[in-house]
């Protein structure tokens, strides 16, 4: 008789213990979902205060030369004047390297530079070559390029310009601002979404342009370092928001695309 109350007791208590189990479970599982929920949602809104920040980094030399693309088709421009000009407003804005105005004639057949500073390229300068000349040339509005090396400054840089048109809508030039890559790399890597999260800018690509190592500016691959996430390589053209367990730990992951530049 007692065995059979030893046994009974023994099935009853493990079935209370296995009852407890799967509604700890259940709970957990819970607790977890909602935990990663919260991290989501405070992660997106971190995510549009750092799209923000960047923008508003990047919004005030677009004005500039904006500004300075109607300035130049309504002026007369004297070279001198215009350097001076161009240096006064620079003096005091770190993250500006140059401000700058090539107008539409080849330097070999008598073209003009005018840029902070007072430097002039010499008649072997060849505007047609430069990326940032042809993008502003051939597209409307607001173009950011992917970074190059500056010639004057030997900096590694990227350049906000747009295409000057003449009154009839014909190119009469490009306005440029030349922008230190470590100075926007600075304001990015201060970016974190927790005490060990980081956070990149990268091209279309996946190429870091900004990394707090900045020996990996152009040199790596975003996804071929962060292979969990590598699968979503052929998405970064649109919204997009990732959070995945994956090798190595918990992941999350988003971008947000500027409407003006791209």
């Amino acid at each position: 008789m007692n065995s059979i109350k030893l046994k009974l007791i023994f099935s009853t208590t493990a079935m209370i213990l296995a009852a407890i189990l799967i509604v700890s479970i259940l709970v957990l599982q819970a607790q977890i979902r909602e935990v990663k929920s919260n991290i989501t949602k405070v992660s997106a809104a971190h995510m549009e205060t750092a799209s923000v920040t960047i923008d508003s980094f990047l919004d005030k030399p677009a004005r500039m030369v904006k500004d300075f693309a109607y300035h130049v088709t309504n002026s007369k421009l004297q070279l001198k004047k215009l350097q001076d000009d161009f240096q006064k407003l620079i003096d005091d804005e770190p993250t500006i390297m140059a401000l700058y105005y090539a107008d539409e004639v080849p330097m070999n057949q008598g073209g003009y530079f005018y840029y902070s500073g007072g430097w002039t390229p010499d008649s072997s300068y060849d505007k047609y070559s430069r990326q940032w000349f042809i993008d502003a040339r051939d597209k409307s509005g607001i173009v950011i390029t992917d970074p190059y090396m500056d010639i004057p400054t030997a900096s590694l840089v990227t350049t906000i310009c747009i295409g000057v048109r003449n009154p009839d809508g014909s190119f009469a030039g490009t306005t440029g601002i030349d922008i230190s890559l470590k100075e926007l790399n600075n304001l990015v890597g201060k970016i974190k979404l927790s005490e060990s999260g980081q956070s990149f800018i990268l091209d279309k690509n996946g190429n870091y342009l900004t990394n707090e190592n900045f020996d990996k500016v152009l040199n790596t691959n975003f996804f071929d370092e962060f292979k969990a996430l590598s699968k979503y390589k052929n998405s970064v053209n649109g919204e997009l928001f990732i959070d995945t367990d994956a090798p190595g730990g918990y992941y999350i992951a988003g971008q947000l695309i500027n409407s003006e530049t791209g």
